[in-house]
């Protein structure tokens, strides 16, 4: 009942809000000597993990592999922003007067450094750019509460191709998982193996004008390959609208709404030979998430940020899948302009939520 009271709060703000956005939204071709005529400039598993949980049904934030498990708010580059290369946004804001203001500058690219989907749970609204490869790794430990359960997440790999335009990239991800679940009794009982691959593709949709955000989406779906134990037998889809605000030159306010369909075992009562014993099944439901990140630009290379999560479940049949709030905080450091190192630590705020958890990475541009 609570999980459906949230869920149901969530999908009427979040499509709400998506499709006052897209009434104002222009589609098109002008340039910039079209900005007064109205016509708009044709310019991403979130990718999440399932919640997870140990022998006391605490659900597990997911890791940061931008496959099930994503993460993170910065600002994505393109290389390519030249004009001949095209817009980097699909749309132009059809609301306010400021036309021009939303052309594509190359310069507010930020072509020379890389920007990441990592470390946080908020995606990043941008894309990489057309030719642009970038590849995100890391690694996550989650502790659960009384010493329920103490995983890992690595390498949380997320490749990152940007092709045909700046607006739109492809993504794959892979990720590995070592769980291991501390009984009432004393023992121990773990597994380790491969998670279900992730596919999918970030769409760049605006520029930000005044206070109207910018905005990307990301579609994707899990692919049963992974390892006995954490494949999910089926596709799991999802989506992830992104949203932004640079408030000031070094103040920025990043969100995302998302909705993603995920697995759990649960124990159903089978006949055999006139006997009933109890099989464990993958039974699906969806999970509603909501996020907001705030991050200040310290220096060109040092950014932290401080981040609000919100897991909502439906459908599940689990009882102790019910809402779980989380806040975390962490930062990146770009060692050049194409390396750059994060690393983040939180905390869960709901009885059934992941105590404690914490990871790193690294990041390449190439």
């Amino acid at each position: 009942m609570i999980a459906r009271r949230h869920t149901g709060w969530l999908w009427s703000v979040g499509w709400g809000a998506a499709l006052l956005a897209f009434a104002s939204l222009k589609a098109g071709g002008a340039q910039a000597d079209d900005a007064g005529s109205g016509i708009a400039t044709l310019g991403t598993a979130t990718e999440l993990t399932a919640l997870e949980a140990g022998n006391d049904g605490a659900a597990k934030p997911p890791s940061t592999s931008g496959g099930p498990n994503s993460t993170a708010v910065s600002h994505a580059v393109s290389q390519t922003g030249s004009a001949s290369d095209g817009p980097a946004k699909m749309f132009r804001w059809a609301l306010g007067h400021d036309d021009a203001a939303q052309i594509d500058d190359p310069e507010d690219l930020d072509a020379d450094e890389i920007e990441t989907d990592r470390p946080d749970f908020t995606q990043n609204r941008k894309t990489v750019g057309r030719g642009v490869v970038q590849l995100e790794s890391g690694m996550t430990y989650l502790h659960g509460r009384k010493n329920a359960y103490n995983d890992y997440s690595f390498p949380e790999t997320l490749l990152r191709v940007g092709v045909v335009a700046d607006w739109l990239e492809l993504r794959l991800s892979q990720n590995f998982g070592s769980d291991r679940t501390n009984e009432i009794d004393g023992r121990s009982v773990g597994k380790t193996g491969a998670n279900d691959l992730v596919v999918g593709a970030k769409l760049a949709f605006t520029a930000q004008q005044g206070v109207l955000p910018e905005m990307g989406m990301i579609l994707h779906t899990s692919v049963p390959s992974g390892s006995s134990g954490f494949n999910a037998g089926m596709l799991l889809p999802g989506i992830n609208w992104l949203y932004g605000w640079d408030i000031t030159e070094r103040w920025s306010l990043a969100g995302s709404t998302q909705a993603y369909k995920t697995t759990d075992l649960v124990p159903l009562p089978t006949s055999r030979g006139g006997t009933v014993a109890l099989d464990h099944v993958q039974h699906a439901f969806l999970v509603v998430a909501q996020s907001f990140s705030l991050e200040c630009e310290v220096t060109d290379k040092l950014t932290p940020y401080f981040e609000w999560f919100l897991l909502s479940p439906s459908g599940a049949l689990d009882a102790t899948k019910t809402p779980q709030h989380y806040l975390d905080s962490g930062f990146t450091y770009k060692v050049t302009p194409n390396i750059q190192l994060d690393a983040r630590a939180g905390m869960g705020l709901s009885h059934y939520s992941t105590a404690l958890f914490a990871g790193s990475g690294l990041s390449v541009r190439y």
